[in-house]
């Protein structure tokens, strides 16, 4: 069996939880909650500029564990508003253009308890064998 090893990039931090960004393991990568924030900076006021930020670091993800948005499987998605889903739609159609190849995708509502946050994502992944 491959060894587990977790992926982290900047502006991704859990705080002072020992949480990595992901993890790795035997091809399968899965996320811990990817928000809308750019570079450590405070959220964008808007819903659309958190959602571009949160595809951003769902790549750079991906980028730090040898992988791309071609290797998602599984996304789901918690919006403050749950009714509020153009700016993501948009976002998805933009990383995910082609009908027949992409990831399944869950959106829920989420009370968001930590300042302006309005999107979080969690994705599993699996990556191509190096």
């Amino acid at each position: 069996m491959g060894q587990r090893r977790s992926i982290e990039i900047g502006g991704q931090s859990h705080g002072a939880n020992p949480i990595p960004a992901a993890c790795i393991k035997n091809g399968f990568l899965a996320s811990g909650a990817i928000y809308g924030l750019a570079g450590g900076a405070s959220a964008p006021l808007d819903l659309d500029g958190q959602v571009e930020a949160m595809f951003a670091n769902m790549a750079a993800i991906l980028t730090a564990a040898g992988g791309s948005l071609e290797d998602i499987v599984h996304v789901s998605i918690k919006l403050a508003d749950p009714g509020d889903r153009a700016a993501l739609n948009r976002h998805w159609l933009r990383a995910f253009p082609d009908a027949t190849s992409r990831p399944a995708r869950h959106v829920d509502g989420e009370p968001f308890h930590m300042g302006q946050r309005l999107i979080a994502a969690e994705l599993l992944a699996v990556l191509d064998p190096a």
